[in-house]
């Protein structure tokens, strides 16, 4: 019913008056998501090369292991406690962190390993969760859309993730 619907466009980022639709909300997740993963992805290499191999090889570690436990062990729980939307605007909060701690380890020599583990640290359990929260956010809005339009589920599906790939990539 129209319940079920403004719910489903809630979760999606979408209002009950329909000023935000689904469509909207996942292009602007999907850029979202893309230009910060992009600034993620960029400390990688930069990690090493500003930080020395065994600053750089740890902070790295730290990053991939909690990754790893996270995703293994929360990250279902942490999407089903804040629900898609919120989930990601936190590991998204939590990725700017990760980048803000490079910057400090960067500026302020004497706080260097401090900084960039404290920012690995947060990272990975940030990252352990998103993509998670992305899938069932795209779930969210897929149907939205899909409810929204007309459109049959598997064309919205492949169609937003055409547009997801595309601001991705």
């Amino acid at each position: 019913g129209g319940g079920a619907a403004i719910a489903r466009a809630a979760a999606c980022g979408g209002d009950s008056a329909g000023t935000t639709t689904p469509l909207r909300s996942f292009a602007a997740m999907s850029i979202c998501f893309s230009l910060n993963h992009g600034c993620t992805t960029a400390l990688i290499p930069l990690a090493s090369v500003e930080f020395g191999t065994q600053l750089g090889g740890d902070s790295l570690g730290v990053l991939y292991i909690l990754y790893t436990l996270t995703a293994m062990s929360c990250a279902t729980v942490l999407v089903g406690g804040l629900g898609p939307k919120w989930s990601l605007v936190a590991g998204l909060a939590a990725f700017c962190v990760y980048v803000a701690s490079y910057l400090v380890a960067y500026a302020v020599p004497s706080l260097m390993w401090t900084a960039a583990m404290f920012g690995a640290s947060i990272g990975g359990f940030a990252a352990g969760s998103l993509w998670t929260a992305q899938g069932s956010y795209f779930t969210a809005c897929a149907v939205a859309y899909a409810e929204a339009s007309g459109t049959p589920l598997e064309d919205a599906t492949s169609w937003l993730g055409s547009a997801f790939a595309c601001c991705y990539m």
